[in-house]
C-alpha cells in the first residue's frame, strides 16, 4: 500500500515546505529561529538545539550531573537509545517496570527504585502519551533527583493542564515522527528553564567550548576556551528548517493522527481480542504509536497475528523488546528476565499496527479489515 511508504507525505495536510529551506540556504533561518521558536511553543526560557534526539538526551544527562558510575532510572519498556545515553555518560541504567495498562513508567515501581545513588530519572512518553509527570516529579523533588522527559511533544494545547517542559526539569524532544526514513535527520532538542543547565548543553554540543558571548564577556572574543569533554553535535540550519517545517505542520499532523487512532478504536470494538493501550485525557496524546495487546493463543497469538499482517503488505511492528532483556545489557549490567515482569508480559503481546500521518481512513479500514480475515481464518481452520 503506498501509504504506508515511510516518509511519506500527506498530499492535502500541508503547503509547499520548499520556503523554510529556500530562507535556510540564504541564510534568513537557522537554529537560532528553531530554539526561539521552541521556546516560545514551551513556555520555557531555554532551548537548545542538536544533531538528534539521542544526542539531546546524551546533554541532557550532562547538563543534569549525570557522572561515571552513578545511576539513572529509565523505564524498561523503550527504544535502546534511552538507555544507551546513560551508557555513553558512564553511568548504569536501572530498569524500572511499566504500568500495565499504558506501558509508561509506573510511579509506585520508581518511588521504591530511587536511592541516594541515583542522579537522574527519565522518564519517556510510550506511544507518544505522556506520562504522569506530576506523580513522577514529586517523587524525584523528594529525592533532590532532576527529572528528565522524553517527549514526543513538550508544548501542550487543547485542553491539557501544563506544558510537559514545565513539568520536568529538562524535556528532550525530537522532530521525526510517521517513521522517517532516515532517524535524526532533523534532530533534537533540550528544552529547560534553568539557564546555567542550557548553557552546560550548548557547550556540551560543541566540543565543550564556551561560546563566543561568553568569550566575549571575558575580552577574549577571538577564541574559545574548551572548558569541559564534549561531542559534535552541533544542528545544521537546513536540519532547524525541517525541525520548524515539522513544528507548524504538528496540528494538523496530530490531528490526522487522532482521526486514524478513532477509526481504528471504532474498527476493533469487533474484535475484541486486539485490546488497545489505555488513552488518557488529562494530557495531549500525541499518537506516535497505535499498540493494540494480542489476547489470542494458538493460531491467534502475536506471533501469527504479525507474520499473517505481513503477508497481506501491512507492516506491523513490535515496540518494543523491554530493554533489560537486550543481550548487551544482561552482559554488561547482569540483568535478568523477571526483574520487570510486568513489561516482560506485555512484550509477548504487543503489536503495533500502522500509523501515520500520510495515511487515511480508508487505510485503516483496510488494515482492521485484513485483521478480521485473519481471525476468520484461523477460527474456520481451527474448527
Amino acid at each position: 500500500m503506498q501509504a504506508f511508504r515511510e516518509g511519506a507525505d500527506s498530499p492535502d495536510s500541508h503547503p509547499d515546505p520548499n520556503r523554510w529551506f529556500f530562507q535556510a540556504l540564504e541564510g534568513q533561518l537557522g537554529v537560532a529561529d528553531l530554539e526561539s521558536t521552541l521556546s516560545r511553543l514551551s513556555q520555557a526560557s531555554c532551548a537548545v538545539a542538536l544533531s538528534s534526539t539521542t544526542a539531546a538526551l546524551h546533554a541532557a544527562l550532562c547538563a543534569a550531573g549525570v557522572e561515571a558510575g552513578d545511576e539513572v532510572i529509565v523505564p524498561t519498556m523503550a527504544f535502546v537509545g534511552t538507555a544507551n545515553a546513560v551508557v555513553h555518560q558512564g553511568a548504569v541504567p536501572v530498569f524500572c517496570d511499566v504500568d500495565p495498562g499504558t506501558l509508561l513508567m509506573d510511579p509506585i515501581r520508581l518511588r521504591e527504585l530511587i536511592s541516594c545513588r541515583s542522579r537522574a530519572v527519565i522518564a519517556v512518553d510510550y506511544a507518544g502519551q505522556p506520562c504522569d509527570y506530576e506523580g513522577l516529579r514529586h517523587i524525584c523533588s523528594a529525592k533532590r533527583v532532576p527529572l528528565i522527559g522524553q517527549t514526543w511533544q513538550p508544548f501542550g494545547s487543547q485542553g491539557s493542564r501544563s506544558t510537559v517542559a514545565n513539568l520536568v526539569d529538562l524535556a528532550v524532544v525530537g522532530f521525526d515522527d510517521d517513521g522517517a526514513s532516515l532517524p535524526g535527520q532533523w534532530g533534537g532538542a533540550v528544552i529547560t528553564a534553568r539557564q546555567e543547565w542550557a548553557d552546560r548543553v550548548r557547550r556540551f554540543r560543541w566540543h565543550g567550548l564556551d561560546d563566543h558571548a561568553d568569550a566575549h564577556r571575558r575580552g577574549c572574543d577571538w577564541a574559545s576556551e574548551m572548558v569541559e569533554l564534549g561531542y559534535d553535535y552541533g544542528l545544521s540550519d537546513l536540519q532547524s528548517a525541517g525541525a520548524l517545517y515539522r513544528l507548524e505542520q504538528f496540528e494538523c499532523r496530530l490531528e490526522r493522527r487522532r482521526t486514524l487512532v478513532q477509526e481504528y478504536l471504532d474498527g476493533l470494538r469487533a474484535l475484541p481480542m486486539f485490546r488497545p493501550l489505555e488513552i488518557r485525557d488529562d494530557m495531549l496524546h500525541a499518537h506516535g504509536l497505535f499498540v493494540v495487546e494480542v489476547e489470542g493463543t494458538g493460531r491467534l497469538c502475536r506471533r501469527y497475528v504479525l507474520d499473517q499482517l505481513r503477508r497481506h503488505d501491512v507492516p506491523a511492528e513490535i515496540h518494543y523488546r523491554p530493554m533489560h532483556l537486550h543481550p548487551y545489557y544482561r552482559r554488561r549490567f547482569g540483568t535478568t528476565a523477571g526483574q520487570c515482569p510486568i513489561a516482560e508480559r506485555a512484550y509477548g503481546r504487543i503489536l503495533s499496527l500502522p500509523l501515520s500521518a500520510s495515511m487515511t481512513v480508508e487505510d485503516v479500514r483496510h488494515v482492521v479489515a485484513v485483521l478480521q480475515r485473519i481471525v476468520q481464518e484461523a477460527l474456520g481452520s481451527a474448527a
